[in-house]
């Protein structure tokens, strides 16, 4: 993602993922000292549930996610357990990039919502901006939350060695974002309003099937396929279909900005992967 869109664009960029280690990078930004990683057992509760200006929310519900991890720019960091088996990379350039090697089982606890190293996870980045530091909300709603980047989602170990792998997720689309049919995603820099549902994918998949839950006619869901792509709109019950694509990043939101009464569909989605395999 282009870093036109600063820290809603920011997100981690997985090396490898075996049991027990998760190897990630980050790539270095002029204006940014470090990073923060948040995880969250769900794609709603890894988004949250932001107010909405006027009234309302995001319709979506979650806890938000957990802070787990910080890295320094240009830095490496490693959790206890891959220090203890000597884990990690050697003899790498790392140059103008932060790296971490970790298992989310380092930071499971009864107390929080990260899942095991063997579940599938939902991950976010907040920045720490050289001259304002950790970047929060500073806006008339959910003010002093973290700014987070799009949620990235994490494989379960093994997906990306599996023949033709392919993961499901499902969620619920945001209402209140102010997004619209055939116009870009609307991103709410003071978060004022809700921002729109961004996912990223480990790999860019080739098949999608994006399904609108909702039973209730009139409530549609919006679909982008980046930050500036215009969105498209999704019946109620009817699916968003994309074959032999190249998909890396979905963006959703309801099409209902109505205030408390808005309404946020539920959706489910089933992400392909071919390209380098023999179908």
């Amino acid at each position: 993602m282009s870093d036109h869109y600063g820290p809603f664009a920011t997100t981690i960029g997985m090396v490898e993922r075996h049991p027990g280690l998760v190897d990630v990078m980050l790539r270095d930004k002029p204006d940014v000292a470090g990073y923060r990683l948040y995880a969250h057992a769900t794609l709603d509760g890894c988004y949250g549930n932001p107010d909405a200006f006027g009234g309302g929310d995001s319709g979506v519900g979650g806890t938000g996610p957990d802070v787990f991890l910080t890295v320094n720019r240009s830095a490496t960091v490693s959790s206890p357990s891959v220090i203890r088996r000597g884990w990690g990379a050697i003899g790498e350039s790392r140059r103008g990039m932060a790296r971490a090697y970790f298992s989310l089982d380092d930071y499971t606890t009864p107390g929080n919502n990260i899942p095991s190293d063997s579940d599938q996870a939902y991950i976010r980045v907040q920045e720490n901006a050289r001259s304002t530091g950790w970047r929060v909300v500073l806006g008339a709603t959910n003010n002093d939350a973290p700014v987070l980047g799009p949620i990235y989602i994490l494989p379960v170990p093994g997906f990306m060695s599996t023949n033709l792998p392919t993961m499901t997720f499902a969620g619920t689309a945001p209402a209140n974002t102010q997004s619209a049919a055939l116009l870009v995603p609307k991103l709410n820099v003071a978060s004022d309003f809700p921002n729109p549902m961004v996912i990223v994918l480990p790999r860019a998949c080739d098949e999608l099937t994006l399904k609108n839950l909702e039973a209730a006619a009139g409530t549609s869901m919006l679909v982008s396929l980046g930050l500036g792509m215009p969105m498209i709109e999704v019946a109620a019950q009817d699916s968003f279909v994309v074959s032999d694509g190249g998909i890396k990043t979905i963006v959703l939101a309801s099409a209902d900005n109505a205030g408390g009464a808005a309404v946020a569909p539920s959706f489910s989605a089933v992400a392909s992967i071919y390209s380098g395999a023999t179908r």
